[in-house]
């Protein structure tokens, strides 16, 4: 091979070698960077949840200085010492250059969909003004999604109906886990799912607090008719608490008295007059991240004490 042929295959290969460490750099930083990034987002991750975790305990801190009648709030919550719960916890938090947000709600005020009936599910969606038919189908359309079989009811939706519908998801044949998994409900629409969400939960002993819940969930209840509600308000708006089944029997008219009365066998294993379960949400982040952690659970006062039960991370 003459020298000028051997010099120019010299200076190709020199360049398709430069071309290749090249290459293989790119790829080695491409590579370095990656996993720079999933170590950062690692870290971030845990400094959140350290954060959210740290916002759960916060609320339980406040919530059993609550237990305590703390003189912070007024001699009203003597009887019922979560009375002003949603006084405990309400701002942004600092944690270093981490933060953490905590939302809490009375389960008691809402009602358990793992837990109710398909009558009390019925009632309420008409107390949301939600068309009778409709409710119907949502209300057998839940017994499927949390019974163990696949039977479906008359009108409601086992795993064959959610197939042939092309929805990706199928019932879970278990509680909700979740108040979201109802977006993914045979049937359910966002407007649909945006009238319920409020008043419902997957967590605590399916009790109704009378001197909190709101007039669709007092509807829920059996016995509990417009004029039950009606009265029950009342009391409430005159600062009366309420405390137990004759009061507000005694108060009501004579057709809505033999109704109530006539249900109390059903109705007071499902109605209490305390707050006594919380349900907790605590986002934790770093600033500047994009990560975000939230850890929730229900809390349950037990004497002087604040136990979390069901705690998940997510």
């Amino acid at each position: 091979m003459p020298v000028k042929e051997r010099r120019g295959f010299a200076l190709i290969a020199a360049i398709w070698l430069m071309v290749a460490l090249s290459a293989l750099g790119l790829e080695v930083a491409t590579l370095a960077h990656a996993r720079r990034l999933s170590a950062a987002n690692a870290i971030e991750s845990e400094r959140a949840r350290g954060a959210a975790d740290a916002g759960i305990e916060h609320a339980r801190a406040r919530l059993t200085r609550l237990l305590g009648g703390s003189p912070s709030f007024d001699s009203s919550t003597s009887r019922d010492p979560w009375q002003r719960f949603d006084l405990a916890l309400r701002d942004t938090i600092p944690l270093g250059d981490a933060r953490y947000h905590v939302e809490l709600a009375d389960a008691n005020a809402r009602v358990n969909v793992n837990l109710a009936g398909e009558n009390q599910l019925r009632r309420l969606f008409t107390g949301l003004r939600i068309d009778a038919a409709v409710g119907d189908r949502l209300a057998q359309v839940i017994a499927d999604w949390r019974d163990a079989d696949d039977l479906p009811h008359l009108w409601g939706a086992e795993r064959s109906a959610y197939l042939a519908a092309g929805l990706r998801t199928t019932p879970r044949n278990a509680p909700l886990v979740r108040v979201e998994e109802l977006r993914d409900l045979y049937g359910m629409t966002p407007a649909l799912y945006s009238s319920i969400a409020p008043y419902v939960t997957v967590q605590g002993s399916g009790q109704i607090n009378l001197n909190r819940a709101d007039r669709a969930v007092l509807l829920s209840l059996p016995g509990v008719n417009e004029a039950t509600v009606a009265v029950i308000l009342k009391l409430r708006a005159n600062g009366v608490a309420i405390t137990n089944f004759e009061q507000v029997a005694a108060a009501l008219p004579s057709a809505a008295r033999t109704a109530f009365i006539d249900a109390a066998a059903e109705l007071l294993p499902l109605v209490t007059f305390e707050t006594r379960e919380v349900e907790v949400r605590s986002d934790g982040w770093v600033n500047g991240s994009p990560v975000r952690v939230r850890s929730s659970g229900l809390f349950v006062r037990g004497g002087g004490a604040v136990f979390v039960l069901g705690r998940r991370t997510e």
